[in-house]
Parts: structure tokens; sequence; C-alpha cells
């Protein structure tokens, strides 16, 4: 029973940041190959309704026939800080 107490006590002393204090941040977008409505998906994620992000698209392939639809998303949007990054290297396992 008192390991139940300190956990609720635990829980009950979190402090939380308020949520006036959005901080910046980025957005990872891996992509590989085209899919049904990539443009579309793609647009949602520069739409956020968020004070201060960034986007950044990835994929692995220089040839993967996703690139110019990245392209002119981020055309599209040139108010945002939005990049592509092309890179072949495999950093994790996914």
């Amino acid at each position: 029973m008192a390991i139940g107490r300190v956990l609720v006590f635990r829980h009950q002393t979190r402090r939380t940041v308020p949520a006036s204090n959005n901080l910046p941040v980025t957005v990872l977008k891996p992509i590989c190959g085209m899919e049904h409505e990539l443009a579309e998906s793609l647009c949602s994620f520069c739409r956020q309704d968020y004070p201060e992000h960034q986007v950044i698209f990835g994929v692995r392939d220089k040839n993967d026939p996703a690139i110019p639809v990245v392209e002119s998303v981020i055309h599209e949007f040139p108010d945002r800080d939005i990049s592509l990054v092309v890179d072949d290297q495999i950093i994790g396992s996914n």
C-alpha cells in the first residue's frame, strides 16, 4: 500500500509546462516512393497550427519518384521552414 501512495504523490507533484509555452519543434517525415494523395498528405504537415515548427522530409534514394512532389510542396509554402534531405546512409533500423 505504501508504494501506491508514493506513486500517487509523485503523480500529483509533477510539474507541467503551461500550454502558452509552445516550444519550437521539428517534424521528421521519412518518405519512400509514391503513395495515394502524397501531396495532400505532405501539405498537412506544413499546415500545422503551431507557432514555430520546421518540417524535414527525408528520402534515401536520389531517384525517388516522390522528390518532385516534395519539391512542389516546399514551393507551395515559401513562408514555412521546410527542407528535403536526400541521404542513402542507413543510420538506424527503421
